[in-house]
């Protein structure tokens, strides 16, 4: 690892919770985990929720935005 990087890890689950993917990142901080954790949201359609630790530390949890709710049309 190169000096000043942290190994992070981004769990991904979906809309129930159910587990659908890990990724393993080495990055020089916290705003970089959170940039890299909203690239993956915008590539992975399925990932509605992302948590990123480092080693025991929880750093963030990104959750996907609820669309806007339909229009009421009576």
């Amino acid at each position: 690892m190169p000096p000043g990087n942290v190994l992070y890890a981004f769990y991904c689950s979906s809309e129930d919770g159910q587990p659908v993917g890990f990724q393993a990142h080495e990055l020089a901080s916290d705003q970089l985990a959170l940039q890299t954790a909203g690239a993956l949201m915008q590539r992975t359609p399925d990932v509605h929720q992302i948590a990123v630790w480092s080693g025991v530390r929880p750093v963030l949890t990104l959750t996907r935005p609820e669309p806007p709710p339909l229009p009421f049309e009576p």
